[in-house]
């Protein structure tokens, strides 16, 4: 049985810890419960695996060899995915008080954020898929130009974005 706090990590502390895990994989399970989750903060769990196994085969096709993100290949079993997913990812949400799995057991059926959570989460959703899904692409852009698989991307304030203006190729 998977059992949480009593209240549920403020979005500031789920971004730190985001960053400190240093884990794509982690960050795309967690903009994708966001994604596709109703209105009420629900989510069916075969619409978030399909979701899941979506974005992380984008991210790692940007990646070459072993990237920053797991490899979800088409002949894995359904079973060990959602394994995977219920045992690494659920497990961590339901423990910083976010979200949990619906019965909570094996034959678990959806993911509910909590009420708290989503009612932080949801009013600024869109900005925060955006910053997970940017964050994901700064892990699978280190692991590839230093073929490591996990890195520290520091971050700059603001979240800066490089630009280029009037270049000239010569």
């Amino acid at each position: 049985m998977i059992t949480g706090p009593q209240r549920p990590m403020r979005l500031d502390a789920l971004r730190e810890r985001l960053r400190a895990q240093d884990d794509a994989s982690l960050t795309i399970a967690v903009a994708e419960l966001l994604r596709v989750a109703d209105d009420d903060g629900v989510v069916d769990r075969g619409r978030w695996l399909a979701s899941v196994r979506a974005a992380s085969q984008r991210t790692a096709s940007g990646t070459s060899g072993g990237g920053a993100v797991w490899q979800v290949g088409p002949d894995q079993e359904a079973g060990e995915f959602s394994r995977y997913l219920r045992e690494h990812v659920l497990n961590r949400l339901s423990d910083w008080g976010l979200a949990a799995p619906e019965p909570d057991d094996e034959g678990w059926e959806r993911v509910r954020f909590s009420a708290d959570a989503w009612e932080e989460l949801e009013p600024r959703r869109a900005a925060v898929q955006a910053e997970f899904d940017a964050f994901v692409r700064r892990l699978a852009y280190a692991a590839r130009t230093t073929g490591r698989a996990s890195v520290s991307v520091p971050e700059a304030p603001g979240d800066s974005t490089l630009r280029a203006v009037d270049l000239t190729k010569t």
